[in-house]
């Protein structure tokens, strides 16, 4: 029986050596994940920053446009009253 005892005690302290072993890399495993986490943070905080900023920038240009779009309109109609103007001052002058 005793013999059986020994080796009962020498697997379980196999046993707890290897769940040891096991457990000591779970942890550096766990450290491991935590520094990967920790960047991820610090990427996701970097695009959140990145994504409001071009998005004022793509606001700013959009109102852009939108004026240079305006004021085009508004150039092109004060064009074609010139151009009404000149052509009715030009009949004039031929008729003349």
């Amino acid at each position: 029986m005793s013999e059986n005892t020994n080796l009962i005690e020498v697997i379980r302290d196999e046993m707890r050596g290897g769940f040891m072993m096991v457990a000591d890399e779970i942890r550096q495993t766990n450290g491991k994940l935590d520094v990967v986490t920790g960047r991820l943070d610090t990427v996701t905080d970097r695009l959140d920053t990145l994504e409001k900023t071009v998005a004022n920038k793509m606001d700013g240009i959009s109102e852009f446009l939108l004026k240079s779009e305006h004021f085009s309109t508004t150039l092109s109609t004060r064009l074609e009253k010139v151009e009404r103007r000149v052509d009715k001052l030009e009949k004039r002058d031929k008729s003349a």
